[in-house]
């Protein structure tokens, strides 16, 4: 039901009922009754496709069912994103674009489009007549490139991880003997990535001295033989560590209604969260990235986390008293990486033309997974990076 018709519904019913001297509570219930509807409504709108017309969009994880087929089951942008990213985009052979500055529900019935919204803003709009000018259109609206790109190593070398290499057994001689293995057999040096389980706990930036005991010579070494080295990093904190106690008490942590810091469930337990929406918890943040940096010689970091549904919880208060939307959390995330030329991530909303370097999610050890890898980074091409893919 639309909010617009509900309004009506209270504004038209309230001086009817106070004509006829009805009680107060029956008045109040009925105002609370049309209130509750309100804050509720869903904007329901139905876009009928022209003839040959397909879609693409809203999910780099759908890669491989776009263009849509005549169904498609819903896919919610609030607390969905299937490991990549999502963005309120969707486009269309026949030059149509659709954009919201919110998330949305939208799917697939008969060839046509159906979306669920809370907010009533969303654009349909022509750019034109082809896939590549309803793209442009919107890119130029809504992302238009910031004209600044990623180091260009990026671009020009291979990027090796040691997550599959070790996973959580990360430590300094194997790492070393990798990065040694590499250039032994002929393979070009370029990005290595120290993924997860380098530090003490989360929320914490020093190595863990009994698996690196000397983690400035180890990125010395990295170094000469040719590598730029990155650490994993995420936006968790270990409860009960000094650093939680140390946030908590700046009020740098993302709180529940309780206004006690949020515990998140997520892949590697449960643990309380940065608040980035927080400007001066941001700044905290860079700033022991700085300083991890300057004290070992990293040159940027592997940004995980900051999935829109570890977020999506009715009960959490963000900086300054405010209920936002999970992917809010997201961007602010995806904000922090802007600060570093060297810079990776999974999860994003809404940073297209910026200068992140947004990877595809992990995929499984199977033929499928190989055959998804093409449409997904097609599928990103589209929705989160500049005018790679479609130019």
């Amino acid at each position: 039901m639309h909010q617009r018709s509900l309004n009506l519904f209270t504004y038209s019913f309230t001086p009817l009922l106070l004509k006829k001297n009805m009680h107060q509570r029956s008045l109040t219930l009925i105002f609370a009754l049309a209130l509750a509807l309100v804050s509720h409504a869903q904007h329901i709108i139905d876009i009928k496709s022209q003839p040959g017309e397909r879609w693409w969009g809203g999910a780099t994880a759908l890669g491989s069912k776009m263009p849509f087929a005549k169904e498609l089951s819903p896919f919610n942008l609030y607390n969905r994103n299937d490991n990549n990213q999502v963005s309120p985009l969707l486009i269309s052979n026949k030059g149509r674009y659709l954009w919201s500055n919110q998330p949305f529900t939208f799917s697939v019935s008969q060839g046509n489009l159906h979306l669920d919204s809370p907010v009533p803003e969303i654009e349909l709009k022509t750019g034109g007549s082809s896939l590549r000018e309803a793209y442009l259109s919107a890119m130029r609206e809504h992302f238009p490139p910031s004209g600044i790109l990623p180091d260009s190593l990026f671009f020009t070398m291979p990027q090796y991880n040691t997550w599959i290499e070790l996973m959580y057994n990360q430590n300094q001689k194997d790492v070393l003997a990798y990065a040694e293995d590499i250039v032994k057999n002929g393979f070009p040096p370029g990005i290595i990535m120290i993924d997860d389980n380098w530090q003490r706990h989360y929320g914490n930036f020093e190595f863990k001295p009994d698996r690196f005991p000397n983690p400035a010579y180890m990125v010395k070494r990295l170094h000469e033989m040719g590598f730029k080295v990155m650490l994993w990093v995420c936006p968790f904190v270990s409860a009960d560590s000094p650093e939680y106690r140390d946030l908590a008490e700046k009020g740098y942590l993302l709180n529940d209604s309780t206004s006690q810091p949020a515990i998140i469930k997520w892949w590697n337990g449960q643990s309380a969260v940065y608040d980035f929406t927080n400007p001066q918890a941001r700044q905290y943040f860079v700033t022991l990235l700085r300083d991890v940096q300057q004290r070992y010689g990293i040159d940027g970091f592997k940004f995980d986390g900051g999935d829109n549904h570890f977020y999506h919880r009715s009960d959490l208060v963000s900086y300054g008293g405010k209920r936002l939307a999970s992917v809010e959390h997201t961007r602010a995330w995806a904000e922090i990486g802007l600060a570093f030329p060297f810079n990776e991530y999974r999860a994003g909303w809404q940073m297209g033309g910026k200068e992140l370097v947004q990877r595809l999610g992990d995929k499984d050890y199977s033929w499928q997974a190989v055959r998804l890898l093409i449409p997904d980074m097609i599928a990103a091409g589209c929705l989160v990076m500049l005018t790679l893919v479609l130019i």
